[in-house]
């Protein structure tokens, strides 16, 4: 918005030139301070709770209901003032008896505030209990634009509840003649230990009504008990009071009979719950009733078990079975019974069941299992009647991954442009594996392995493969493994390529053997000469070339012009 001139009046602001109120119910209680007569800015603050026309002043305080009580205050912040302001700032505090929210503005801190705008602010107020006074102060700050004065307005409120707390409680005594009933003459049960929870039972604090979580109480000398100054549940709640067991005084006790007779003398068990009860009202028939606890012989002596576990093969594949073999003796005999194998991971202390199976007359069991992890096997018996529980030591087994080897064969060398067959063979724990795997090669002077083909085994784990090499080399066979099957890599073998031997010249009749030795220069004979001198062996073997030049071979060997 555009700049606002600035008053020349607007230097004097004195915190006396605001103006505070309390609006309870509608009807502004407003206290002017002594306002300067200059115009300038100006706040008005007032407060309305939960629509109560009273609570401007401790003489007057506004009445919030029944203790612990909290209402709903609206504080309304108007600019009565000549000037704009911004960065408006409310806060509530309490100076005493209970507890206030933060205030949440229907207008952003850093909006402008004009002359004249009223801002609404909502803040709880909670905890407020009987007795004694509630007292807050709310308190707001802005700063005028321009000039950037501050200017603030304060108003207290104040406030009480109604005293509206219950009580339960009432008897824990020795039931003489155990008929569940409250004789004359029974004795009361002094030092018994009880807490109070609510509603209906559930496990959290109670708290009375001033706000004060009631922890537990203990019987007077006649058995008397009573949770006093208790805060009204609503929605019909009640509250349960326990007796604490552990109580030294109910050593050698247990309850007596339960729901027997009048519930103003029965008796209840372990927990008793009140009624539903209006503000001021009680419950005094939460009673509880204990007799001499009957003797128990001692139960028969138990029969001790003793376990061991077998589990194989060690190390074990993926996949593949794992037989888990046991023994089951009671007190030192063969023992027929139920027993559960179980296993865990390496790591874990968690014991998964394998299977159930029950030992034979002799005390021995089998089961089997699918190897998944590496681990350790037991075997648990739950016991019966007559005979302990019992497990066995536990049996570790490895799980590992199938291993694979894999060989390669190729020709030492071939000539540039010539197929040459690379073969192989692939085997998963020494069995010929049918699997699909890759072909690999490296140039000569080459750092890394280049794809050639996908080769698949056959069903007896041989491999085979023609390819055209473009270069001298290594070739290798990889496999790139399993869920249940590790990779591996064959070693590398090493093929040579040599260049292609030079055409053959056309078959032609020489002159002489000046002529002839030009071109083949050990001579030309028949597949198959051999030279009569058996020095020459190099000559080229091209019968066309020496039949149309026989008249050359002067001893008759089959090769013509040999040196």
């Amino acid at each position: 918005m555009p700049a606002r001139p600035r008053s020349s009046l607007a230097l004097v602001r004195p915190v006396a030139a605001l103006v505070t109120a309390l609006l309870v119910g509608g009807v502004a209680l407003t206290a002017p301070a002594a306002a300067d007569e200059t115009a300038g800015p100006a706040l008005t603050l007032s407060v309305t709770a939960d629509g109560l026309a009273a609570g401007g002043s401790a003489d007057e305080p506004a009445v919030l209901g029944t203790s612990p009580a909290s209402a709903a205050l609206s504080v309304v912040v108007t600019n009565t003032g000549t000037e704009a302001v911004s960065g408006l700032d409310v806060s509530t505090t309490v100076v005493r008896n209970g507890s206030v929210g933060e205030p949440v503005c229907d207008q952003d801190r850093s909006a402008v505030v004009e002359p004249g705008a009223v801002v609404r602010c909502a803040v709880t107020v909670s905890g407020v209990v009987a007795g004694r006074l509630h007292e807050d102060i709310s308190t707001a700050t802005a700063r005028t634009v321009p000039g950037d004065a501050e200017v603030s307005a304060v108003t207290p409120f104040y406030a009480t509840s109604v005293d509206g707390s219950v009580t339960v409680g009432d008897r824990v005594w020795l039931d003489s003649d155990g008929d569940g009933r409250q004789d004359d003459g029974e004795p009361g049960l002094a030092g018994v230990r009880l807490t109070v929870t609510g509603p209906d039972g559930l496990a959290v604090p109670v708290v009375d009504a001033l706000g004060q979580v009631r922890g537990p109480q203990t019987t007077a000398p006649d058995g008397t008990y009573a949770f006093t100054g208790l805060a009204p549940l609503p929605d019909g709640g009640r509250y349960t009071v326990a007796v604490d067991p552990t109580s030294t005084t109910l050593d050698g006790l247990v309850p007596t009979l339960s729901g027997v007779g009048d519930p103003s003398s029965d008796s209840s068990t372990g927990s008793a719950t009140s009624s539903a009860l209006e503000p001021g009202a009680q419950d005094l028939s939460l009673d509880f009733g204990f007799v001499p606890s009957p003797v128990t012989p001692p139960p028969p002596a138990m029969a001790t078990v003793a376990l061991t576990v077998d589990a194989s093969p060690e190390p074990a594949v993926v996949g593949t079975t794992i037989t888990v073999k046991g023994t089951v003796r009671r007190a030192g005999k063969a023992f027929a019974a139920t027993t559960v194998p179980e296993h865990a991971d390496d790591g874990s202390a968690s014991w998964t069941k394998v299977a159930t199976v029950r030992s034979s007359t002799k005390g021995t069991l089998s089961a089997t299992t699918k190897a998944v992890r590496t681990g350790s096997y037991r075997l648990r018996y739950a016991g019966d009647p007559t005979t302990e529980a019992g497990v066995s030591p536990a049996d570790h087994v490895e799980v590992r991954l199938a291993v694979v080897r894999l060989t390669i064969s190729a020709p030492s060398s071939v000539t540039k442009g010539r197929a040459v067959k690379v073969t192989g063979s692939i085997k998963r724990e020494g069995k010929g594996y049918k699997a699909g795997t890759t072909l690999e090669f490296r140039g000569s002077g080459d750092d890394g392995w280049r794809r050639v083909k996908a080769v698949r085994s056959s069903s007896k784990g041989a491999l085979s493969v023609s390819v055209t090499p473009s270069g001298s080399g290594d070739y290798r066979y990889r496999y790139a493994g399993s869920t249940t099957t590790g990779a591996a890599t064959s070693g590398a073998d090493h093929v040579v390529v040599k260049p292609k031997p030079p055409a053959k010249p056309k078959p032609k009749t020489y002159k002489n053997c000046t002529a002839l030795t030009k071109v083949y220069p050990h001579g030309v004979g028949r597949s198959g000469a051999k030279d009569k001198g058996g020095d020459v062996t190099d000559f080229v073997r091209d019968t066309k070339t020496y039949d149309l030049n026989k008249k050359s071979d002067r001893d008759k060997d089959g090769i013509a012009c040999e040196r």
